[in-house]
C-alpha cells in the first residue's frame, strides 16, 4: 500500500516518496528545481500561477527562456519523486497529493487561533506543542536572499511567535507556570523585543515564587 509523497520545508527540505524512500540530496539537478519545490510546498495544494513561478525562480533572463525552464525543472521534480506529485493546469501549478509539513503547521495556527477566541487553553497549550514539533528550522531556499525567500521565512517566523505567546498566555491562565516559562522563552529567543512573551515569564515567575 502507498503513502503520499511527504515534503518538509521547515528546516532542511526533506522529501520522502510515496514508497517510504527518502530522495537524496544529490538526485536534484539543479538549485532552481528545488527551490520551484520550494515555492509550491509553500502554497499547499493552491495553484500557483506560472508568471509569479518564473518571475522569483528565473528573472531578468526573458520571458520565453524562462517559460520553457519551469516544465523542464517541473518534469524532474515528478521523475526524481517517482509519481504525479505536480498538476498543471490553466491557471499554473499546483502539488497533487502531498502532505506538506508547513501547510500542516498552519492549519495548526488556525486552530490554536479558534481555541484561544473560545478561551479552550488546554486546547491552545496541546495544539501549539503539536505544531512546534513540527517547526524543525527557519524556511530556507537556495537562493535564500530572495524577496520570496525572505518574505516566506519573515512570516513563517512571526506567526510561529505569535503562536507561541498565545500559548504562554494560555499555560498561565490554567497555572501551568512551567509550560509557560518554555512557550515564552522559545519567543525570547527568535524575538527578545516581543513584549507579551516578557510579560508572561514574569508572571509565571513570580507565581512560583
Amino acid at each position: 500500500m502507498t503513502d503520499r509523497v511527504e515534503i518538509r520545508i521547515l528546516g532542511r527540505l526533506y522529501v520522502r516518496r510515496a514508497n517510504g524512500q527518502t530522495v537524496d540530496s544529490r538526485d536534484w539537478n539543479t538549485a532552481k528545481t528545488t527551490d520551484l519545490l520550494r515555492l509550491l510546498a509553500l502554497n499547499g495544494a493552491s495553484t500557483v500561477s506560472a508568471t509569479s513561478l518564473t518571475e522569483k525562480l528565473w528573472p531578468g533572463i526573458g520571458e520565453a527562456k524562462a517559460m520553457s525552464s519551469l516544465p523542464t525543472a517541473t518534469s524532474h521534480i515528478r521523475k526524481v519523486v517517482g509519481s504525479p506529485c505536480i498538476d498543471r493546469n490553466i491557471g499554473g501549478l499546483n502539488l497533487n497529493d502531498c502532505w506538506v509539513d508547513g501547510a500542516a503547521y498552519q492549519g495548526l495556527v488556525a486552530e490554536v487561533a479558534t481555541a484561544m477566541r473560545s478561551r479552550d487553553f488546554v486546547n491552545v497549550v496541546t495544539i501549539a506543542r503539536e505544531a512546534e514539533s513540527l517547526y524543525a528550522g527557519d524556511f530556507h531556499a537556495n537562493d535564500d536572499d530572495s524577496m520570496w525567500a525572505s518574505e516566506a521565512r519573515d512570516g513563517l517566523r512571526t506567526t510561529r511567535r505569535a503562536l507561541l505567546a498565545d500559548a504562554g498566555e494560555a499555560a498561565a491562565s490554567l497555572g501551568w507556570w512551567r509550560d509557560a516559562i518554555s512557550f515564552s522563552r522559545l519567543v525570547i529567543v527568535d524575538d527578545p523585543c516581543f513584549e507579551r512573551p516578557h510579560r508572561t515569564l514574569m508572571s509565571a515567575h513570580a507565581a512560583l515564587g
